[in-house]
């Protein structure tokens, strides 16, 4: 029996909880689409223009409390069903070789989603989004704190995507309809960003299901999403 036969046949979590999941996840998304269409009403910063200091750490402490939030939710569908986290993580052994394979895998998913941006770069017009604005840093003190924010993003948003819903969803709708259909999802609630970012995103949701379906691992896909977010919100530093 192969890997991905045993993803499409065992649930990891109730159904319920899966639709209680998917509920807090659509509510995520539209929250950052109203905070979005409020940072793009409201009147800039005095300045240059940038989030005032002191906006970006306390919106960081947020984002990250939120992340820690999800995981606490996820976690908790896993366990009463019986899942444990290591075994969403990999379906193999994380040992020293494994991992130093996996972490090469992911900078190939990183350079791989640097090249993508930089194609759909040049058929954009625009900068980010006001919102995206304020979640870069543009302190020196931010910095630990965006870290924090990335990592904790890596680990839980790959958790939750490409293994408590790729998983569950596979037990129903098979492998590929199940990294569709959580690459949407990844995609809508990241829908502050702009329709032009979030169907990239969607489409990085694909990449990132696939890696981690042919890998049986989601090592990838955290180092992956924790060195772009990293990168992301620092570029901009001044």
């Amino acid at each position: 029996m192969t890997s991905a036969t045993v993803e499409a046949r065992a649930p990891v979590a109730s159904w319920r909880h899966t639709r209680i999941l998917c509920t807090i996840l659509l509510a995520i998304a539209l929250a950052g689409f109203l905070a979005s269409q409020f940072a793009a009403s409201a009147p800039p910063a005095p300045g240059s223009g940038a989030a005032a200091p002191g906006v970006g750490a306390g919106l960081y402490v947020m984002l990250l409390t939120a992340e820690l939030a999800l995981l606490y939710t996820v976690r908790n569908g896993l366990r009463r069903a019986g899942t444990r986290l290591i075994d969403i993580v990999s379906r193999r052994r994380l040992g020293p070789g494994a991992v130093t394979f996996d972490l090469v895998l992911g900078l190939g998913l990183f350079c791989n989603w640097v090249l993508i941006e930089q194609l759909l770069a040049r058929f954009s017009s625009g900068g980010a989004p006001p919102l995206v604005q304020r979640m870069i840093v543009h302190n020196a003190y931010e910095i630990p704190l965006w870290i924090a924010v990335s990592l904790a993003a890596g680990f839980v948003e790959e958790l939750t995507f490409r293994g408590y819903l790729q998983r569950q969803f596979a037990s129903r709708l098979g492998t590929a309809l199940a990294i569709l259909a959580q690459a949407v999802l990844f995609g809508v609630t990241h829908g502050y960003q702009g329709l032009g970012s979030m169907l990239a995103i969607t489409l990085f949701g694909i990449i990132f299901g696939i890696m981690a379906w042919a890998r049986g691992s989601l090592v990838p896909g955290m180092a992956a999403h924790a060195a772009i977010d990293i990168f992301g919100g620092l570029q901009l530093f001044r």
